[in-house]
Parts: structure tokens; C-alpha cells; sequence
């Protein structure tokens, strides 16, 4: 099921900022193996998990974030 959410960034943060931080939380608190990609239209971020019991069960966790300026709101 996937979910649509805007949000308006403060003036002093970019989306890069952004797609940097949701990367690295996903990696470090959140223990996915994650990766980003800059496209035409913003960023792309996705993770998953690697290793576990959780995948071999068919229980595992993937995420994909998808970040796209839209001007102003």
C-alpha cells in the first residue's frame, strides 16, 4: 500500500539533505541495508533487510521512499 505525504522543507534544508538523512536513519537505527539515487525527478531511497531469520520466513522488511520537489505550497 503506498502512502502520499508533502511536506514543506525549512528554507536552510534542500532534499539532498534529506535523502541523506532518510539513508542514513534507515542504515543505522534502523539496521537495513539502504541505498539512494538521485533521478531526473528527486531522490529515490530504498532498504531492506539482509540477513535473518525474518527473511528466510518471508517476514522481511523493504522500504521505498521517493522524494520529489514540487515547488512552492
Amino acid at each position: 500500500m503506498a502512502d502520499s505525504k508533502i511536506f514543506k522543507l525549512l528554507d536552510n534544508v534542500d532534499a539532498d539533505m534529506v535523502a541523506r538523512g532518510i539513508e542514513a536513519f534507515l542504515r543505522d537505527k534502523k539496521k537495513l541495508t539502504a541505498e539512494s539515487l538521485k533521478t531526473p525527478e528527486g531522490w529515490l531511497i530504498q532498504a531492506k533487510q539482509s540477513e535473518g531469520w525474518k527473511k528466510f520466513a518471508g517476514m522481511d522488511t523493504a522500504i521505498q521512499v521517493q522524494l520529489m520537489p514540487t515547488g512552492e505550497l
